[in-house]
């Protein structure tokens, strides 16, 4: 998984964050689609473990 993409999701996820919206498969990728960003549907699972803090592995 490009780590960009990663950084994108947790981009977005703050922004919603911040707006108030839920957190979700289908809000994460409008989001980062609406960046320009070309995710596919199975991908999302592995973005959702990301911003939730399950993608660290440091």
């Amino acid at each position: 998984m490009p780590e960009s993409l990663e950084e994108a999701a947790r981009v977005v996820r703050d922004q919603l964050v911040a707006s108030g919206t839920t957190v979700n498969r289908r809000n994460l990728a409008a989001g980062l689609r609406a960046a320009g960003h070309r995710v596919r549907n199975d991908r999302l699972g592995h973005l959702m473990r990301v911003v939730d803090g399950g993608g660290d592995h440091d």
